[in-house]
């Protein structure tokens, strides 16, 4: 799968037009204009790695008097 025209964070913390190629899970290449059968258009959309949410509650749910 490719993913077209991502936004992403360069090394210098600017955002960048870019494409990424994923097989099998794994991202195999990231650069401009790449080729393939599949692919997803992503223009106007950022890209991150995985987020956290650090502001979860571990506790009992139904707040169990």
């Amino acid at each position: 799968m490719i993913l077209k025209n991502a936004k992403i964070l360069n090394k210098e913390g600017q955002l960048e037009g870019t494409d990424i190629k994923i097989e099998d899970g794994i991202i195999t290449e990231i650069a401009s204009n790449i080729d393939g059968e599949t692919s997803l258009d992503l223009s106007g959309k950022l890209l991150f790695p995985g987020l956290i949410d650090v502001h979860v509650h571990l506790r009992e749910p139904g707040y169990e008097h």
